[in-house]
C-alpha cells in the first residue's frame, strides 16, 4: 500500500514538473518571436528613414528612426543614422540662419 502510494506522488510529481516546464519553454518562444517582430518593425522604420533622408527631408528621416528605435532601443544603425538627420537639420537650420543676416 505504502509503494502505491509512493509511486502516485511520484507520478504527480514528474506530471506537475512536465507541465512547468511546459509553460515555461512555452511563453520564452512567444517572447522570442515578439522580440523577432519588434527588430524587424525597427529595420522597416530604418529603411523609410533612409529613403526619406536620400530625399532631403532630414526630419521625417529623424521621426522614422525615433520610432524605429522605440520598436528596439539598441538598435545602433537607427541611433547612427538619427545622429546624422539631426546634424543635418542642424546645418540647415545654420544656413537659413545665415542667409537671414545677409539679407
Amino acid at each position: 500500500m505504502k509503494k502505491i502510494l509512493k509511486l502516485e506522488r511520484m507520478k504527480n510529481l514528474i506530471s506537475t514538473c512536465f507541465i512547468f516546464i511546459l509553460l515555461v519553454t512555452t511563453s520564452s518562444t512567444y517572447a522570442q518571436k515578439d522580440s523577432i517582430s519588434l527588430q524587424r518593425e525597427a529595420r522597416k522604420l530604418v529603411r523609410e528613414g533612409n529613403v526619406l533622408y536620400n530625399q532631403n527631408k532630414y526630419t521625417d528621416a529623424s521621426i522614422a528612426y525615433k520610432k524605429a528605435l522605440e520598436k528596439n532601443s539598441s538598435y545602433k544603425k537607427a541611433t547612427y543614422n538619427l545622429g546624422n538627420s539631426l546634424y543635418q537639420e542642424k546645418k540647415i537650420i545654420k544656413r537659413q540662419f545665415h542667409n537671414i543676416i545677409l539679407l
